[in-house]
Formats: structure tokens, C-alpha cells, sequence
């Protein structure tokens, strides 16, 4: 797993004034590539946005922490989960805002090692990744 923690600014906002979700998007994928990478060993292929939630808007200036976590993992395939968060240091709490699934591939030098969960809840996203892999 990796995290990040960046800030939103003014040129990312949409029309409404708030943070475009494509900016969203993109800085979830980067950080799921690296996760990805760290994970495989070699540099992954990017196969699928596999599943967005836009749970609340994003306010320009706006501090954002970012999770990422490989969730599932089988053959070169893998799958990266990455939530946002609007993080208040000032009032020590943070806000879900949204969650990000991603796939990549991987052919590196080594067999992708198989992920088990730790807690219940790891457990649920993990089942959840596997139901959505094999869904035709």
C-alpha cells in the first residue's frame, strides 16, 4: 500500500468551483500504478478503471489524502484499490470523498505474490475484486 497527501487548487476546479473529477481520477491512477509497480516488481499495464464512487464533491483547497492497496492478485493480473479523502488537520478528522478500483498487468520477473486479507473488511474488498473479475 501506498499513500499521498496533496492539495487542490484553483486551476482543477470544474464549473461548479469544485474539484474536477477527472483530476480525481488521474491522480488515483498514478498512485495505483505506483502501488501497482512496488507490487509487481515491473512496470504494469493499465487494463481497467474497473469501478468509480463520487461520494462527495472535493472543495478547491481542499487538503487530499490518498490510499492505495492491492486487493487481489492472481496470475500477471492484480487489482488496486485507491480512496480519497478530505483530510481537516485542524480538526483531526477526514471525509470519505471517493473510491477508485483499478487492473493492471504485470509481466515481471517474478509470480505475483497472492494477497490475504488481514481484517473482515479486507477480506469483503477482496471477494468483492474477485466477483467482479470473473463477471463475463
Amino acid at each position: 500500500s501506498l499513500r499521498n497527501a496533496l492539495m487542490c487548487h484553483q486551476q482543477e476546479r470544474n464549473t461548479a468551483g469544485r474539484v474536477f473529477g477527472g483530476v480525481l481520477m488521474r491522480r488515483a491512477l498514478e498512485l495505483a500504478f505506483a502501488t501497482a509497480f512496488s507490487y509487481g516488481g515491473a512496470a504494469p499495464l493499465t487494463k481497467a478503471l474497473d469501478r468509480v464512487d463520487f461520494v462527495r464533491p472535493v472543495d478547491v483547497g481542499s487538503l487530499l489524502a490518498l490510499k492505495s492497496h492491492v486487493v487481489f492478485a492472481e496470475g500477471t493480473t492484480m487489482h488496486v484499490d485507491v480512496s480519497a479523502a478530505v483530510w481537516r488537520p485542524d480538526k483531526r478528522e477526514s471525509t470519505l470523498t471517493n473510491t477508485f478500483s483499478f487492473v493492471f498487468t504485470v509481466d515481471g520477473p517474478r509470480p505475483l505474490k497472492r494477497v490475504l486479507p488481514s481484517t473482515r473488511a479486507e477480506a469483503r474488498l477482496q471477494l468483492a475484486a474477485m466477483a467482479r473479475a470473473t463477471e463475463p
